[in-house]
């Protein structure tokens, strides 16, 4: 009851070891009925409808969104559950921000005039839809032949099939571009599961001379879309995965990125002495200050991804209910799913195990017309398996024709 001493009905948040607890809503307009009847000198009416019933409404609501912004605060500082703004300050201990949306990226081949220099950020390949730019700069070798990475020109998850490239304009000494793997896929501005992710996996790169130190050092570059760390400290060259790791080396895989960053970001975190595996080299120079700018230059080995496209079987129980679009519904559902992981974040990456499972709740969650049969996956066509296994030279890829769809 409300009294002159400022005390009242209105109950407030507790603070306990479970965190901060607010009660409920119908109880906070109670006590504020119960005050306002006290104030008017008791048995008010306290049907809401009136204008003390209306007042305590206001004020329970009020209250209420008090009590909700306050434990959002609470909630925020954890870093498992953080969201928004606060999941960005935590970000912020750890140098880390969040990864805007990032391009599919697609290997291709480049064949030109032997010398030609064709540079950084030049628009060279399109898919008739899409146009796409080149990643770093690429010389033209003896050979005439050049092999490259090029990027869509705009963000997200947008699939790039395989042979789907081809010179998009004139480039001096440039005569075509093609592509004989499919885009790895872009993303969309990195969400809530997938940032904390990161920043767990970020801890590892406050370390150093560990697998996971080098591993979470490159994860960390905005550019890279994925990457797979093994270290090989044996006498003898070790076949691990799927690759063989020459003795005394780590093996860094990665998808995405700038060369000269990977490069840095491997150098940084490796052990001094440890040798480097993988078909990529690039020259790196020891920035660290106390060499005053005149630091060695090493040469730096790492793997660029290979792209390994996904395909997946659908079929669903026909009916007439069945949207006419049902198959891009479901296409969809399944790269927005393989793009993010969903839910649980757990997206495909390089030596992953996917399950044709993990896609069933996107597809199902379309509508009660998407009645699951069966799900099959596979990295040929037709899909007729229940998981498959990247190894670490392979990331994963899918595009919408990936995807096929069987009435039953």
């Amino acid at each position: 009851m409300s009294s002159s001493s400022g005390t009242t009905s209105i109950p407030a948040l507790t603070i306990t070891s479970a965190g901060v607890v607010a009660p409920d809503e119908l109880d906070v307009l109670a006590g504020a009925l119960t005050d306002i009847s006290a104030a008017m000198g008791g048995n008010v009416n306290q049907d809401l409808s009136t204008p003390q019933g209306q007042i305590a409404t206001s004020e329970a609501a009020a209250i209420g969104n008090c009590y909700d912004a306050i434990l959002a605060v609470a909630n925020g500082v954890d870093p498992k559950i953080a969201s928004g703004r606060m999941q960005d300050a935590i970000g912020n201990i750890y140098f880390m921000t969040r990864v805007p949306a990032t391009a599919t990226t697609v290997a291709v081949s480049i064949v030109g005039t032997a010398g030609q220099v064709v540079s950084s950020g030049s628009i060279i390949a399109t898919d008739g839809v899409y146009q796409y730019a080149l990643t770093a700069d690429v010389t033209i070798p003896a050979g005439g032949t050049a092999s490259a990475t090029v990027e869509n020109t705009e963000t997200g998850p947008l699939a790039c099939s395989a042979n789907s490239l081809s010179l998009y304009q004139y480039t001096a000494g440039v005569s075509s571009v093609s592509n004989a793997s499919p885009g790895v896929l872009g993303s969309d501005a990195e969400g809530r599961i997938a940032f904390e992710e990161r920043r767990n996996n970020s801890v590892s790169a406050n370390s150093t001379s560990q697998t996971a130190s080098i591993l979470g050092q490159v994860l960390k570059l905005s550019s890279v879309t994925d990457a797979y760390a093994y270290s090989n400290g044996t006498a003898a060259a070790v076949t691990y995965n799927g690759v063989s790791v020459p003795a005394n080396s780590v093996y860094c895989c990665v998808a995405g990125g700038a060369p000269a960053d990977i490069g840095l970001a491997i150098m940084q975190k490796k052990s001094p002495g440890c040798g480097t595996a993988g078909g990529t080299s690039v020259q790196v120079q020891d920035p660290a200050a106390v060499y005053n700018g005149n630091g060695p230059t090493y040469t730096i080995n790492y793997a660029v991804a290979q792209a390994t496209p996904v395909y997946l079987a659908v079929t669903i129980k026909n009916g007439v209910d069945v949207p006419s679009d049902a198959l891009t519904q479901i296409q969809a559902a399944v790269l927005a799913q393989f793009a993010s992981g969903g839910s649980s974040g757990l997206r495909p990456t390089i030596a992953s195990t996917i399950y044709a499972s993990q896609f069933g709740c996107a597809i199902m969650s379309l509508g009660t017309w998407a009645r699951l049969v069966t799900l099959q996956i596979g990295t040929t066509a037709p899909a007729s398996q229940n998981l498959v296994t990247m190894t670490m030279a392979q990331v994963p890829t899918m595009a919408a024709g990936n995807i096929s769809l069987t009435l039953v």
